[in-house]
């Protein structure tokens, strides 16, 4: 599995930096988007009637936009690889292999994370070493909530690859979780300024507690904090995990047996 894993991971990279500026793209995209969020934030706070918690305008909005992107990695990876090897025509010799399929869907998917990772780093190091924020951020609760939080993600984006399988196109999960989340995830504002009929919405997005989790963690907060963040994270884990192996499963066999795979 490392073997496999590794050798995707070198493809991709060897993709990724055929593209000149690439990395040095991606980085000045994050960095550049820092600074915006910090003069607006800059703007808010020195405004005459100010923006609702502007001092903690930035901090807020850094870490909904860093694990947003990890946790929407996770969502997307697996979907996005699907795809990739239906345009390239390489999913069905990659599944006539004797690699098993959901070895194959993990090791094409972590370059994409690694990649997210590395965003991530950059944003935190931006935000602790220039901004001064998370200065006594817990590690520990941190990775309490990451882990069930990306398993949930990663669920979700194998439930998504079904859609992939079975439609041969962009499917509604993405589609709907991206337009959704926008409103209710809580990247780029809290929850309580929605409209107090539709904000119950927002504890229906498993978003909405590993940010709120992941933000705890900046804040320094200790594990015991977090409980109901972790228990809602794993119960959505544990109640997806069924539903996404057995339709990413019944995916598989209806393609195969339609020989569909290379179909889109």
């Amino acid at each position: 599995m490392t073997r496999l894993v590794l050798a995707f991971i070198r493809r991709d990279w060897l993709l990724f930096s055929s593209y000149r500026f690439a990395f040095v793209w991606h980085l000045a995209a994050v960095v550049g988007l820092i600074l915006l969020i910090s003069l607006i934030g800059s703007a808010l706070s020195s405004g005459s009637s100010g923006w609702a918690g502007a001092r903690s305008f930035i901090p807020f909005v850094l870490a909904g936009l860093a694990f947003t992107d990890t946790f929407t990695v996770g969502l997307t990876a697996i979907p996005h690889s699907i795809r990739d090897g239906q345009l390239s025509g390489t999913i069905e010799p990659m599944l006539l292999t004797p690699i098993p399929a959901w070895q194959w869907l993990i090791a094409s998917s972590v370059f994409r994370f690694l990649q997210s990772l590395l965003r991530v780093a950059v944003y935190i190091s931006v935000a602790v070493i220039v901004l001064g924020y998370w200065q006594h951020a817990n590690v520990l609760t941190a990775l309490l909530v990451f882990i069930p939080a990306c398993l949930t993600f990663a669920l979700l984006g194998v439930l998504s690859a079904a859609f992939v399988l079975m439609l041969k196109q962009g499917d509604p999960i993405l589609a709907g979780y991206s337009i959704a989340s926008g409103f209710f995830g809580t990247t780029l504002f809290p929850s309580q300024v929605l409209p107090a009929w539709i904000r119950p919405l927002a504890a229906l997005f498993p978003l909405t507690y590993a940010l709120s989790g992941m933000r705890l963690a900046l804040d320094g907060s200790p594990p015991s904090a977090v409980l109901v963040q972790l228990g809602l994270l794993w119960a959505m884990a544990a109640a997806l995990c069924p539903v996404a192996l057995a339709g990413f499963a019944l995916a598989l066999r209806h393609a195969k047996k339609e020989g569909s795979l290379v179909q889109y």
